[in-house]
């Protein structure tokens, strides 16, 4: 692709057809050994954003974060959560935003939440 043998239609097509089409074996075997995500169509209007949350570990913290993501209705399509010692989190998470209004709110709600030191918009 980066070479400009192959257009990125092309990749786009190819990559579609794998996933609508009935899981063949190579298909089931990539996604077995992680190499192939489990993914879907997603909405045409959203946008894929993903995000870094910093924060100090606490009861129920994951459980505030993505009160924060139900309440404005916006779909986390993946979540990643590492212990950082002594008593910190990260949470990678990928979502999808229709505005960039919708995603501002989520952004201020989310160091609103208790214990959350930093929010970084990963490019």
């Amino acid at each position: 692709i980066g070479g400009g043998y192959l257009p990125v239609s092309k990749v786009i097509e190819m990559y579609t057809e794998i996933l609508t089409s009935p899981p063949s074996f190579f298909v089931r075997f990539l996604r077995f050994v992680h190499l192939l995500p489990r993914s879907r169509v997603l909405n045409k209007e959203a946008t894929v954003m993903e995000i870094e949350v910093y924060a100090m570990d606490r009861q129920g913290l994951i459980h505030d974060i993505t009160k924060c993501f139900a309440e404005r209705d916006i779909n986390i399509s993946s979540f990643q959560v590492y212990a950082v010692p002594p008593d910190e989190a990260l949470y990678k998470i990928g979502l999808e935003v229709k505005k960039f209004e919708d995603f501002s709110d989520l952004f201020d709600s989310i160091l609103q939440v208790p214990n959350v030191t930093k929010v970084l918009r990963k490019r």
